[in-house]
């Protein structure tokens, strides 16, 4: 191959969908022919500022860690599999040294799939059921194919104002983050993302902590190539970010209260499942300390903390289900901590080998009426607020 530079141009509707990006081209292409793409994104969005500037194959090798061979290989996937197109100049011949490289957008998984080629090499990179997954994943419910969507958009309803105040996680942003600091095929899932949003919009951790806890809670799927994010990882290793003290400098400032969301119709089956896995979310990301703290606004009293630490350390019970347990018993008792009915039903739940929040809520649902309200106290039990 004779050019040794290269200019970056791309489609007048071009669209980078990394996620695209990862699921399909990826397990195809390998991550050196995606690192070079992305390479030669970021190439045109410095030409936006610096036209008709040239770039050298030498340097991206440099870039990517590869050899010059190595990065002609992989650039020879990529026009293969159509996400790039390369010309040469023909007007100068002399100039046989330049060419034109034109990136193009990835496809979506429809028209993906529908090229049979693709379609084949993928389910033989990645196996039937990871396929599967992708199918369910992408492909819309056949409910909607004879249907025209005519729905008002969210800009014409909503003002745009409040919007601009809202933080929202780009995962575009921490995919490419990804790819940077490290080779593996990573894929994080809705389940996954649902759980990081809570916590970003909760907790003041920056896209930095966030990716580095990503690359924490990686586990390795059928195929040796893909690291899907863990969702039982992911909350575990959050819980160590957040309780970190450490992290604090890295925080961005925020308020010390968290809201957390709750509900009394989570214990009566009478909620939506999207509500109800924000609910759990909670349960299981924040200590019960703070999970107090964070309902009435207040230092925790010794009272408080000696309740916790016996159901701690008496009924080993973790963090997730006390949290649960002083919901319940709070909705129960009018807003009061009444340890005799808490530490009864702890026995029950050591008696039901019950430690999870998921347990903990079903065994509610089935066994208790919200209607009956118990109202037994002692001395030691202290009204805190109604909730």
């Amino acid at each position: 191959m004779g050019f040794v530079l290269y200019r970056v141009s791309n489609r007048d509707d071009f669209k980078l969908s990394t996620n695209f990006l990862i699921d399909l081209y990826t397990p195809i292409i390998g991550n050196l022919a995606t690192s070079f793409y992305m390479l030669l994104c970021n190439n045109y969005l410095y030409l936006s500022k610096n036209r008709n500037l040239s770039f050298n194959f030498q340097s991206a090798c440099r870039q990517i860690g590869c050899s010059l061979e190595q990065l002609f290989i992989a650039k020879k996937k990529l026009e293969a599999i159509k996400l790039i197109d390369t010309f040469i100049f023909i007007e100068n011949n002399s100039n046989n040294n330049l060419c034109q490289i034109i990136v193009n957008s990835p496809l979506n998984f429809f028209d993906f799939v529908s090229n049979q080629k693709y379609k084949a090499l993928l389910i033989d990179k990645i196996g039937i059921e990871n396929y599967q997954y992708l199918e369910y994943k992408y492909l819309p419910s056949t409910i909607y194919k004879n249907l025209l969507n005519i729905s008002e958009s969210f800009d014409n309803v909503f003002s745009e104002e409040k919007i601009k105040e809202i933080n929202i996680i780009d995962f575009e942003k921490i995919y490419t983050d990804l790819f940077k600091l490290s080779t593996k095929n990573i894929f994080i899932s809705d389940e996954c993302k649902g759980i990081i949003e809570s916590v970003y919009l909760k907790f003041p951790l920056t896209l930095t902590i966030i990716e580095n806890v990503i690359l924490d809670s990686l586990d390795n799927v059928n195929d040796k190539n893909i690291f899907s994010c863990n969702p039982k990882f992911l909350i575990c290793n959050l819980n160590k970010v957040i309780m970190n003290s450490s992290c604090s400098n890295q925080l961005k400032d925020k308020s010390n209260f968290i809201r957390v969301n709750r509900s009394v119709n989570l214990f009566t089956s009478t909620i939506s499942d999207l509500d109800s896995q924000k609910i759990i979310n909670d349960y299981k990301l924040i200590n019960a300390e703070q999970y107090l703290y964070s309902i009435f606004k207040k230092n925790v009293s010794i009272f408080e903390r000696k309740i916790i630490g016996i159901l701690k350390e008496q009924y080993l019970l973790k963090d997730e289900v006390i949290n649960v347990i002083i919901d319940f018993s709070l909705y129960k008792t009018n807003g009061r901590l009444n340890k005799k009915y808490i530490f009864k039903i702890a026995q029950t739940f050591n008696g039901l080998n019950i430690n999870s929040c998921e347990s903990a809520i079903e065994h509610f649902r089935k066994n208790i009426s919200l209607n009956s309200i118990d109202n037994t106290m002692d001395a030691n039990d202290v009204k805190l607020e109604h909730i």
